[in-house]
């Protein structure tokens, strides 16, 4: 469904009434929108108050119905079968640079004298290019210049009818009289996929393709899921900053309103996860705040306020931020989460060893030369293990492999005792990190770290880098950290170690590597630190160019993800 104008929302809300009620309803409501002046939330809820049935679902808009700066939010509804993409820009500018085609149009019916240009050429241009061929719209206004810019773009005006107050309002269906110039995307058929790797990755990746009804099967080589990296017992989750708010920016809020609506979505991850905020302590740098001055900007990041600073002993003029919608999580629920999803068949104790494709598709075979899987479509997310398993595949394309860097990372844990300090209820980061009151079964605990090193490739603890996760905590909190440091005791210390995989620009490799020289064979690696807050994003926009459906981000955006950016054809 595509929209021209959102409004307040009751076009929307409207049809995703009628997509509940229908028994043969799609697996998947995407509905799209623009709106270059976004309504409050409390204006969304007003706006439905004549119609009681929408009340629910007019909460659940408004409880996410935050953060929207100009680009493309994605607010995800009813466990994500209905998924609102919203762009916060000019109509015809945002539409130009999307891909999804629309069944169904409405058309808002605002300003149809061209004061805004909401029927200027322009925009009538970007909608044609962005329906099927005899998709339906209707709008509610039925003036003439509306119904000679409808028909020299392409669409057809079949009905008409008169309401008692309202103008003429105007129904038909997109049939341009031209052919395409290039064929049309065709929405693929339910398929089956295999995701190697049990982490955050593969998870994120299986759960995305299992909601829109693909059967999904998980192989890892460890007992249980989340066995590598994404066993650490507690990370963060939060956007990066910038000072021109540069992409990676942009990327990290997308993955961080991804993951938290998923958060939000999972009942049973309670007490797996605090959507408690956290501050930034910016070591050494400067006092510049993006969005400052902006109140979607705010609803992501504003100005650290004097009592969250006297909090953790930091004086009211340091260089800190308050992220307002992030937080901290123990991976692993998640991932036991994502992977309880129907379609989804975890396979452990598959130690994979080697990927060829033939003629019926990709082999997945263990160390002994046994098959543990055949599919069309496979999906390597292995961590630090993706370069090897790849290898194979990409030796005629890439010689050398993808770029895959191994780095080694280490967190300090304590137990609370009597002799902790008193510690917030909100993370730290910035120069290391603070995570307090992290559960566990023998009681709350508090992390920091971690390390980030290069130079070794195992998950070996070393008691120097307990150390040094716990100066530099004295660095980020001078007070806190260090009667932090002063209260660790050996006996009840809970460190721990884990290899992470990165590349040089520091942002994920997702989607295809070479569709036409090795079609069918997809990543999902390279999260680095950033995994809780991208890889629920990474499994969407694989889902999302597979099924040739609208992004939940700006397409350059999504682009800088992508894993064919270094292979040479491109």
């Amino acid at each position: 469904m595509l929209e021209t104008r959102f409004g307040l929302g009751l076009n929307f809300l409207a049809t995703w009434a009628a997509w509940r009620d229908d028994p043969h309803r799609p697996r998947l409501l995407h509905y799209v929108a623009t709106e270059a002046h976004p309504a409050s939330a409390q204006d969304l809820l007003q706006a439905a108050e004549n119609w009681p049935e929408l009340a629910p679902m007019a909460q659940a808009l408004a409880h996410r119905w935050w953060g929207l700066l100009p680009g493309t939010h994605r607010i995800s509804l009813d466990s994500g079968q209905v998924l609102l993409t919203l762009g916060i820009a000019d109509g015809h500018e945002w539409l130009a640079h999307q891909h999804f085609l629309a069944d169904t149009l409405y058309l808002s019916s605002i300003d149809a004298d061209h004061s805004s240009g909401m029927w200027a050429p322009e925009l009538m241009s970007a909608l044609a290019r962005r329906c099927r061929p005899g998709a339906p719209f209707a709008t509610s206004t039925g003036a003439e210049p509306v119904r000679a810019s409808l028909t020299v773009h392409g669409f057809v005006v079949e009905t008409e009818s008169r309401r008692p107050i309202e103008q003429d309002s105007l129904h038909g269906r997109f049939a341009p009289p031209w052919s395409a110039h290039k064929p049309l995307p065709q929405r693929p058929q339910l398929t089956s996929a295999v995701v190697i790797g049990g982490g955050l990755a593969g998870a994120a990746m299986a759960a995305s393709l299992a909601r829109r009804g693909h059967t999904v099967t998980v192989l890892d080589q460890a007992a249980h899921p989340a066995a590598g990296a994404s066993g650490l017992p507690a990370g963060l989750f939060g956007p990066h900053l910038s000072t021109d708010d540069a992409w990676l920016s942009q990327i990290t809020r997308a993955g961080m309103r991804c993951t938290w609506q998923t958060l939000h979505d999972y009942a049973d991850l309670d007490g797996s996860w605090g959507a408690t905020g956290v501050l930034e302590h910016r070591v050494g740098r400067g006092r510049h705040w993006p969005h400052a001055n902006v109140e979607a900007g705010r609803d992501w990041t504003r100005p650290a306020d004097p009592d969250t600073l006297r909090a953790v002993g930091l004086p009211p003029d340091a260089p800190a931020w308050w992220h307002e919608r992030a937080g901290w999580i123990q991976p692993a629920a998640l991932v036991r989460a994502l992977l309880a999803q129907p379609g989804i068949q975890w396979q452990g104790r598959c130690h994979v060893s080697t990927i060829t494709r033939t003629a019926s598709g990709w082999h997945v075979c263990d160390p002994t030369g046994n098959t543990l899987a055949e599919t069309d479509w496979l999906i390597v997310a292995a961590g630090p293990a993706t370069r090897t398993l790849l290898a194979g595949p990409l030796a005629a394309l890439r010689p050398q492999g993808l770029p895959l860097n191994e780095v080694r990372g280490q967190m300090t844990g304590q137990l609370h005792a009597a002799q902790t300090p008193r510690l917030p209820r909100f993370a730290i980061n910035g120069h290391g990190a603070l995570i307090p009151h992290v559960p566990s079964a023998e009681g709350p605990a508090w992390y920091c770290g971690a390390t980030f090193d290069r130079s070794r490739q195992t998950a070996l603890l070393d008691a120097a880098d307990d150390a040094a996760n716990l100066a530099k905590l004295g660095e980020l909190l001078p007070e806190l950290g260090g009667a932090c440091a002063n209260s660790a005791r050996a006996e009840m210390s809970r460190p721990w170690s884990g290899v992470r995989c990165t590349v040089a620009d520091r942002v994920p490799l997702v989607g295809p590597i070479a569709p036409h020289a090795l079609p069918g064979l997809w990543v999902s690696t390279a999260m680095g630190a950033r995994g809780l807050c991208l890889a629920l994003l990474c499994g969407d926009i694989a889902a999302a160019w597979h099924g040739h459906e609208p992004l939940p981000l700006d397409d350059r955006l999504a682009r800088h993800l992508a894993a064919q950016r270094f292979m040479h054809q491109l």
